[in-house]
C-alpha cells in the first residue's frame, strides 16, 4: 500500500502553494523559490528537504550561481541622481560631458546624472568658449535616492577659465 503523504521513503510536504506545483527538474525547482518566495529560511517546513536538494553535490555549484545572480538583480534597478552644480568663470561656456560627447548646456547649468546603485559617480566634462582655452574639469558627484535629494545637494563645480594669446 502506498501512502500518498510518503515519496522515495521521504515525507512528502503538504503545502498549499506548491499544490499542483511541478518542480521536477532543478530548474523548475528555483522557478518554484522565485515565483512563490517560498525561500526554506522562512518556512520550516521547507527546510529540511529543500536543503537537502540544494546541497547535493551536482547542484551546489548551480545554487550558489543561481542565488549569486539573484543577489546581483535583487539591487538592479534602483535609480540613484546625483547632481552638478556647473560654473564658469566667465559664465557661457559650452559642457560637453567627455563621457558620450554629449553638450550638456551654457554655464551656469545644473545638471543630473541617473546611475543605477551607486554612491558616487565620476565625471569628466570639457569647458569651451570662444576665446578661451578649453578645460577639461573630472569630480566626483555623490548620488541620492531621489532627484530632489540630488539638487538639494548638488555638487559645485567651479572652473576658470584662460584667455587666449591673441
Amino acid at each position: 500500500m502506498d501512502n500518498p503523504e510518503v515519496a522515495n521513503g521521504r515525507k512528502r510536504l503538504q503545502i498549499p502553494e506548491l499544490e499542483g506545483k511541478d518542480f521536477s527538474t532543478y530548474e523548475q525547482f528555483l522557478v518554484m523559490i522565485a515565483e512563490t518566495g517560498m525561500f526554506p529560511a522562512r518556512n520550516p517546513s521547507l527546510q529540511e528537504d529543500n536543503m537537502r536538494f540544494l546541497l547535493q553535490p551536482g547542484n551546489l555549484v548551480c545554487t550558489l550561481f543561481v542565488l549569486g545572480i539573484l543577489t546581483a538583480l535583487a539591487g538592479c534597478g534602483r535609480t540613484q541622481y546625483g547632481t552638478a552644480d556647473i560654473q564658469s568663470i566667465p559664465p557661457g561656456a559650452e559642457v560637453i560631458n567627455l563621457k558620450d560627447d554629449t553638450h550638456l548646456g551654457v554655464t551656469p547649468l545644473m545638471v543630473t546624472w541617473e546611475e543605477d546603485d551607486d554612491d558616487a559617480v565620476r565625471a569628466t566634462v570639457e569647458l569651451r568658449k570662444a576665446g578661451y582655452i578649453e578645460e577639461i574639469k573630472t569630480f566626483w558627484i555623490k548620488m541620492y535616492s531621489t532627484k530632489e535629494d540630488a539638487d538639494k545637494n548638488a555638487q559645485p563645480v567651479t572652473v576658470e577659465l584662460r584667455k587666449r594669446k591673441k
